[in-house]
C-alpha cells in the first residue's frame, strides 16, 4: 500500500468515525425525547387518574344532600350537591359565612350569607372546578350549619314575592 492510499483510508476510517459520533449524537438526542414524552404522558395519566379519583369520592354524596366546600384559595362555600364529572362539582342554594360586628353589642361573629339574597347576580348554582377543591364534607343533618340553612330557607318560604316594576 502506498503512502497516498494509507492517507486516504485513514482520512476515510476518521470520517466513519466522525459520521458514527454524529449518529450517536442524534440517537441519544431522539432517546431523551422519547423519554420526555413518555414522562409527560405518565403525568398526564396519573392526574387524570388522581381527577377521575376525586369525583368517583363525590359519587358517594347524595343528590341534595348538604355540604362543605373547601376551596385552594381558602374560601369555603356550602351548598346542596347536585352533581359532579371528572372536573367540575355542582352546588345549588349556596351560601358562605362572612365575619360582622354586632352593632349593638360590638361584638364580632359570624353570619351565613345565601349568594342568591346577596350576590347581585342570584346564582340559582355554582359550579366549580374539582382542581380548586381542597376538600368536600358532608354537613350532618342536626348541625348548626343545617338548622341556619333550614331557617333561612324558611324565612323565604314566608316572605311575599316582589313585585316587579
Amino acid at each position: 500500500m502506498t503512502p497516498e492510499h494509507t492517507q486516504a483510508a485513514t482520512r476515510g476510517t476518521i470520517a466513519a468515525r466522525q459520521s458514527i459520533r454524529g449518529s450517536a449524537k442524534w440517537a441519544l438526542l431522539g432517546l431523551l425525547a422519547l423519554l420526555l414524552v413518555a414522562a409527560q404522558m405518565a403525568q398526564a395519566w396519573t392526574t387524570w387518574q388522581h381527577d377521575a379519583h376525586r369525583a368517583s369520592q363525590l359519587v358517594t354524596l347524595e343528590r341534595g344532600a348538604l355540604c362543605s366546600v373547601m376551596l385552594a384559595n381558602g374560601q369555603v362555600y356550602y351548598g346542596e350537591f347536585v352533581e359532579s364529572d371528572a372536573s367540575n362539582l355542582r352546588l345549588t342554594n349556596v351560601y358562605y359565612v362572612q365575619s360582622s360586628i354586632d352593632p349593638q353589642t360590638q361584638q364580632p361573629g359570624n353570619r351565613l350569607v345565601s349568594r342568591r339574597k346577596a350576590d347581585w347576580h342570584a346564582p340559582l348554582w355554582m359550579t366549580v372546578p374539582l382542581d380548586k377543591v381542597l376538600m368536600v364534607e358532608a354537613v350532618a343533618p342536626d348541625s348548626r350549619l343545617a338548622q341556619l340553612v333550614k331557617e333561612d330557607a324558611s324565612a323565604a318560604a314566608t316572605q311575599p314575592a316582589k313585585a316587579t316594576p
